[in-house]
């Protein structure tokens, strides 16, 4: 065979490999944005918010995470706030018949249909969950929240994701809407011009949609 011949025939058997090995990567790619989660936590480092976005992959050889940042999410200090309307705490001379009691970060409280108590000054208050804990089982009436290809679940102003059998209470990701605000212990506020709703320390504006108001997540309080 003459030498220019064969030549152009490994040439052509080069070029059809990498376009195969182009092919097996895209499809591989694609497999994987399928079975792709994305994975944000909150979290608070000497006084500022960050949340760790995670990427975690399904593959044909395991799971694998990859970590992809961390972003100081919006804060602001209270004392840049207006109170347009304060909280209004509800409070209780005995818990109600069914609670359950736990002990987490060396406080007590007190938990029963999906809101949590604490004790102060001989009277029980309801208060927000201690972010952290756990649930065997998630309150009857909440939302599932579908934000960056994960699940999370939201109850009167509680987060929760799943923790291998339980649900831990977390803090939301900024960016995620929910249907409802819980009515005790939610303060309506100013920034400026901008209204906002505060609870928890985590910073809601309504929003409309095609499901009629909702609240989303836009920052948080520091002191």
């Amino acid at each position: 065979m003459h030498p220019k011949i064969k030549t152009l025939m490994k040439s052509i058997k080069l070029f059809a490999l990498i376009a195969l090995s182009l092919g097996l990567f895209t499809i591989e790619m694609k497999a994987q944005r399928k079975n792709k989660k994305v994975i944000v936590t909150t979290k608070s480092y000497n006084g500022k918010v960050k949340q760790k976005k995670v990427v975690q992959t399904n593959t044909r050889v395991g799971r694998r995470n990859r970590i992809v940042r961390y972003n100081t999410v919006n804060t602001y200090s209270r004392n840049k706030i207006v109170v347009v309307r304060n909280r209004r705490i509800r409070t209780f001379n005995a818990l109600p018949l069914g609670y359950t009691s736990f002990a987490f970060g060396g406080a007590n409280y007190y938990h029963h249909a999906g809101f949590c108590y604490g004790y102060y000054n001989n009277i029980y208050r309801v208060r927000p969950f201690p972010r952290g804990f756990r649930l065997n089982v998630l309150p009857i009436g909440y939302h599932t929240i579908i934000y960056q290809g994960a699940p999370r679940y939201y109850y009167a102003g509680t987060y929760y994701s799943k923790v291998d059998d339980a649900y831990e209470t977390e803090a939301p990701a900024v960016g995620m809407i929910v249907p409802d605000l819980p009515e005790e212990d939610l303060e309506e506020v100013k920034i400026g011009d901008v209204s906002y709703y505060e609870y928890d320390d985590v910073l809601y504006k309504a929003v409309t949609s095609d499901k009629g108001q909702q609240f989303e997540v836009v920052g948080y309080l520091n002191d």
